[in-house]
């Protein structure tokens, strides 16, 4: 039996690009469903966890970043 593509897309949520480009040092989470990031490639992320978007970065840190709060 085939499915059908929107059928597909229920079972299989949309895969998004990554928002670090290295590791991940450190979560803190700001709210339910948000979440800040931290990272060997010296950026801060703010993530919405309910739709996996990137809402804000901050760039310009000069060494990895290994805590957030």
């Amino acid at each position: 039996r085939s499915r059908s593509t929107s059928q597909f897309r229920e079972i299989h949520p949309t895969i998004r690009a990554p928002v670090h480009s290295d590791a991940i040092g450190a979560l803190a989470p700001v709210r339910p469903g948000m979440v800040l990031s931290g990272g060997r490639d010296k950026l801060i992320a703010l993530n919405n966890m309910d739709t996996g978007k990137c809402i804000l970065r901050w760039y310009g840190h000069e060494k990895e970043v290994t805590k957030v709060k």
